[in-house]
């Protein structure tokens, strides 16, 4: 089995500087170290702190979960309700329609909901996450597609990238990739 590292690595960069490039997602507090020493401003604080590796990783396989549990009910709504405004989802397809960009809840609802009918079921396994600063985190994760096309039973292999963004004390995606994994 090849190794992940590499295209992980690379659709962390990409990711990564995506986040950079996006801009800055709703705060709950503009000041993450209040001056006061009230325990309400204490528990602000500590919630808009970034999130420590072992965090990021929950948060990852959390928001992976929503995901998978929203796309095996085939509820398009809740799959696009996961991605933040203006969110970004990249799909894989074989040619010649690569290069499909997805933008907007939408775009990203009518897309996944025109999915069901031949990939129904979907299972995410997390590789590897960590932060983006204070306000982002990326993962990579594998993929597993099965549902039934024209000519029968279908099962794929794929990567995800993601990048989540907080929106006040909620994740949402930024901007999800996949990439199918060639058959062996």
């Amino acid at each position: 089995m090849k190794s992940l590292w590499p295209n992980a690595l690379a659709v962390a960069a990409i990711l990564w500087s995506l986040a950079v490039l996006s801009p800055a997602p709703a705060r709950a507090q503009s000041n993450a170290y209040p001056s006061g020493s009230s325990g309400d401003n204490l528990l602000s604080a500590k919630a808009q702190l970034p999130p420590s590796q072992n965090e990021a990783r929950k948060v990852a396989a959390d928001m992976a979960m929503k995901f998978d549990t929203a796309y095996n009910k085939h509820d398009a709504a809740g799959v696009a309700a996961l991605y933040a405004e203006g969110g970004t989802f990249v799909p894989a397809r074989p040619a010649p329609g690569l290069g499909s960009v997805v933008t907007g809840r939408d775009g990203i609802e009518k897309f996944f909901a025109g999915t069901f009918n031949t990939v129904g079921s979907e299972t995410t396994r997390i590789v590897d996450a960590g932060r983006l600063g204070d306000g982002a985190i990326w993962y990579v994760a594998e993929l597993h597609l099965s549902g039934r096309g024209p000519t029968g039973q279908i099962s794929i292999d794929g990567v995800q990238g993601a990048v989540l963004v907080r929106n006040g004390s909620n994740w949402q995606y930024r901007l999800t990739t996949v990439t199918l994994r060639p058959k062996q």
